[in-house]
């Protein structure tokens, strides 16, 4: 009896003491899949909109300008998101709120993906400067682009009807400065 209780003892308090670790990790790798699989895309950016962290995914929501790398969320944000984007950001460093946009459309090559979009700011650190996360979640599956027929059949300058976008974000600009 006595020799078995020898054997089984040893044995048995390796994985016990060895057990907060192995639940760390884990915790890690589930956190892991998860922010993986069903976490919305998010990037993590300063005040000024420099990006300090990215998950992956984000490719619907940004695209890197020709030239020289850039940091800047602002310079990388997709037609259709970078106003909102703007508007969004600049609401959360002044509220120190969460500033949320219920439904964006993001126009990526030939789709257009509908998301909620989300500026928190994060718990402060020990006096560094304020961090805010951005969330990308997207509202039902990309859809095609729905140019305007007069737009698609009417372009001398083979444009693709970017002088109508612009148009309409001058239009939504004005509209934010008057409101």
């Amino acid at each position: 009896g006595d020799a078995t209780a020898a054997r089984l003892w040893p044995a048995a308090s390796p994985p016990s003491r060895a057990r907060p670790a192995g639940g760390a990790e884990l915790r890690r790798a589930a956190e892991g899949y998860i922010l993986e699989r069903f976490a919305p895309a998010h990037l993590v950016v300063s005040g000024d909109g420099d990006v300090l962290h990215q998950s992956a995914g984000l490719g619907k929501y940004l695209e890197p300008a020709a030239g020289a790398p850039s940091r800047q969320l602002l310079s990388m944000a997709r037609r259709g998101l970078r106003l909102e984007l703007r508007a969004a950001l600049r609401e959360a460093a002044a509220t120190r709120r969460p500033a949320m946009r219920p439904r964006v459309e993001v126009e990526a090559d030939d789709r257009r993906q509908a998301v909620e979009l989300t500026v928190a700011p994060l718990p402060a650190r020990d006096g560094g400067d304020p961090l805010f996360i951005v969330l990308f979640d997207d509202l039902g599956p990309p859809l095609p682009r729905a140019d305007p027929p007069a737009a698609a059949g009417d372009d001398p300058e083979g444009d693709g009807g970017a002088a109508a976008q612009l148009e309409r974000e001058l239009r939504d600009t004005r509209e934010r400065l008057q409101s």
